[in-house]
């Protein structure tokens, strides 16, 4: 299992070297979602992600190959960053290999809060980013250097063109849906998620379409393929092949769940963290 996985870095390492030397086509800025705050504040940071067409960056995990998305604040005395807010991931490709990442535009976000007693003026926040951007060649961005100023006075002034974007953004970000439920079971090298509608919901789920699922935690095989069946009572069972790097015992099994025909409220990304089925 080890030596599988460093094989898969080797091949991703050497896709990486054929380019180091370009330029990087992934096309990054920072961005806040306001112009001035008041002491005590939280608001938005982000880096804004453009791909070409044909490349791709990744999810915060993954899948089998890839490199997530990280990054390392350097915050004036006081002031402190949160996790990564994700929007939800698509299906990409590092060679033969199917991964979890981003096409196009996407715009990861970072909660900031600044300390409670706070002199008015201007604040540096400073970050280094790392990723990497793939097609039929990997550009690594190792520890890119950031930065953005932000005006601490009396009142709170919002970017009138920035905050429709992180709004939008945020929006995509997967949240639970107390409208349907999840288990799993285990079966040899097979995972089966199982997907009802909670009390009260009457919808069927064969009413979603062909679910697809996102590993949080590489527990399930990004490379293999998924299989829907439903039940006489409409409820599906997604069935996916268990990862080589999954734990002997799964207890969670953490992720976004795809419905193409949407689940409550038209999202078609919901989050999970599925327990053992009873």
């Amino acid at each position: 299992m080890i030596l599988l996985f460093l094989r898969r870095w080797v091949f991703l390492l050497s896709f990486s070297l054929q380019a180091a030397e370009g330029e990087n086509p992934l096309r990054v800025e920072m961005k806040l979602d306001v112009k001035t705050i008041v002491p005590g504040q939280t608001f938005q940071a982000g880096f804004l992600l453009r791909h070409p067409e044909g490349y791709h960056s990744y999810w915060k995990h993954p899948g089998i190959v890839g490199l997530a998305t990280s990054v390392k604040w350097e915050l004036p005395d006081g002031f402190v960053a949160g996790e990564i807010r994700w929007p939800a991931p698509q299906k990409v490709a590092m060679g033969p290999y199917p991964a979890q990442g981003y096409h196009d535009e996407t715009l990861l976000m970072i909660p900031i809060t600044a300390p409670a007693v706070l002199p008015a003026g201007d604040y540096e926040l400073k970050a280094k980013l790392t990723w990497m951007c793939c097609s039929k060649t990997c550009h690594p961005g190792l520890a890119v250097p950031f930065s953005h100023s932000v005006h601490v006075g009396q009142s709170t002034a919002f970017d009138d063109i920035m905050q429709p974007i992180f709004a939008k953004y945020l929006a995509m970000v997967p949240a639970k849906d107390d409208a349907w439920e999840t288990s799993f079971e285990v079966e040899k090298d097979k995972i089966l998620l199982h997907v009802n509608a909670a009390k009260g919901n009457t919808r069927s789920a064969r009413d979603l379409g062909e679910l697809w699922f996102f590993t949080a935690d590489g527990t399930v095989d990004s490379a293999k393929p998924q299989r829907v069946v439903f039940d006489e009572s409409g409820n599906a069972v997604l069935e996916m092949e268990r990862s080589e790097f999954a734990p002997a015992t799964i207890l969670r099994l953490p992720g976004v769940l795809y419905a193409p025909r949407a689940w409550s409220e038209g999202r078609k990304h919901i989050e999970i963290d599925s327990l053992p089925r009873k």
